[in-house]
């Protein structure tokens, strides 16, 4: 599943130089620093902020899977930021960021701060301006205007040391805020076939698709005290869909469907947003997950990490892809060793199933998400780097050895 990114503001400070405040060792040069004032210039781009071109309202008619409340644009916010000194424990002042769209920068804003030279702790919120009613005033502190944001995000910034130009970011979003939204969503069997719904027992057929388990999860826990079971006997279109209503926190969220087919679990999993006094809407239209198989990934790439020992005898392969179902329950990766191999003796030529099952099984390793006799499990294996093959993973990364050459492929997998 596409990894929330959303909401990410890139901040760019001149002039300064992102450290801890805990490194602190010459006191004689730390008290000469903190004479000096410094002119700190903070640019607010939102490039990667981008909820003006959302329209979803159901699933079944896009790839990217992250269901956010389509009311909300980039043109609805105010930002404001402002922050505290952490060494004196002193208030900033809070300051809008205004921005001033023009073509070649269409979401641009700047705001400049004079600081003493220390060590600084930064907020960036977004506040609706339907109900913007902020008056800023000398007193006004940003953590009392963080119950009327819908994003924030903090960043740490330290001016004692600021001998170079560098750059910081500010990750917006709704985690953390306590204010709560709303979610509407409809639930509905898309196109199941009777197979699907229905198992053969004896000289009868028997309805196994009756009740299902409908959870809500936060980082993997389940919110309430337990799931809701749905019957979808009847439910295999919009006119009969479930509504399926409730209030949350802000934050990130998955809602996961566990169906049982004769002793057989599938899931089928969404991630949304819930923003402080908006509503999540969406009709979820629930493929066959029984019967199919999950759609393939694509856009599959791989690129280079180098390792920070430039003697070293390996590098690291980040593998990147699309993920285009809700259905898997994770990936696979084969990786195939082409350094004997004469069949492909072109990198660029795409590998067949053909001249890809000619090499000996010995050359061909399988990563997945689990391990069993003919697969081996990425993450306790000797080649992890960073990353996961479970569902809704986009990416992994691989130590693979110098001077070999080798062919990849993936796949979406369930029962």
């Amino acid at each position: 599943m596409k990894k929330f990114g959303l909401f990410g503001i890139i901040v760019t400070i001149f002039s300064l130089f992102f450290i801890s405040c805990n490194n602190i060792a010459d006191t004689s040069s730390y008290l000469n620093n903190m004479n000096q004032r410094k002119l700190v210039t903070i640019t607010v781009s939102s490039d990667n902020y981008n909820l003006s071109n959302i329209t979803v309202n159901s699933v079944e008619n896009t790839l990217d899977r992250t269901i956010t409340p389509v009311a909300v644009q980039n043109t609805d916010l105010n930002f404001y930021i402002g922050g505290k000194d952490i060494l004196y424990n002193q208030k900033l002042p809070v300051q809008k960021v205004n921005f001033s769209p023009s073509a070649d920068t269409p979401n641009l804003g700047s705001i400049s701060f004079e600081l003493e030279t220390s060590c600084y702790s930064l907020t960036l919120i977004a506040v609706e301006k339907t109900v913007d009613d902020i008056t800023l005033t000398s007193t006004t502190t940003i953590e009392s205007l963080k119950s009327k944001s819908i994003l924030y995000s903090n960043a740490l910034v330290d001016l004692v040391y600021c001998e170079s130009t560098s750059s910081i970011a500010f990750n917006l979003s709704p985690t953390g805020l306590t204010d709560k939204g709303k979610y509407n969503f409809k639930l509905y069997l898309k196109d199941w076939s009777p197979e699907s719904l229905a198992s053969q027992r004896g000289d009868s057929v028997v309805q196994t698709i009756f009740k299902v388990d409908t959870g809500i999860y936060k980082n993997g826990v389940l919110q309430g005290d337990s799931t809701v079971p749905l019957s979808f006997t009847d439910k295999q279109s919009l006119a009969t869909a479930y509504t399926y209503t409730g209030e949350l926190q802000a934050g990130n969220y998955e809602l996961i469907l566990s169906f049982n087919k004769d002793n057989n679990l599938f899931l089928y999993k969404e991630d949304f947003v819930i923003l402080a006094g908006q509503t999540t809407t969406s009709n979820f239209a629930i493929p066959d997950l029984i019967m199919n198989a999950p759609s393939a990934p694509t856009n599959f790439k791989q690129g280079y990490i180098k390792p920070e020992n430039p003697d070293a005898d390996y590098y690291y392969v980040l593998f990147t892809w699309t993920d285009n179902s809700n259905t898997e329950d994770g990936f696979e990766i084969q990786i195939q060793d082409e350094n004997d191999n004469t069949i492909n003796v072109t990198p660029s030529t795409p590998i067949n199933d053909s001249s890809w099952d000619t090499q000996a099984a010995s050359k061909t390793i399988t990563y997945s998400s689990k391990n069993s006799a003919t697969k081996t499990d990425f993450i306790s294996s000797g080649s992890w780097f960073a990353g996961n093959l479970d569902k809704n993973s986009t990416w992994a990364a691989f130590y693979m050895p110098l001077g070999n050459r080798y062919i990849a492929r993936i796949r979406a997998v369930n029962d």
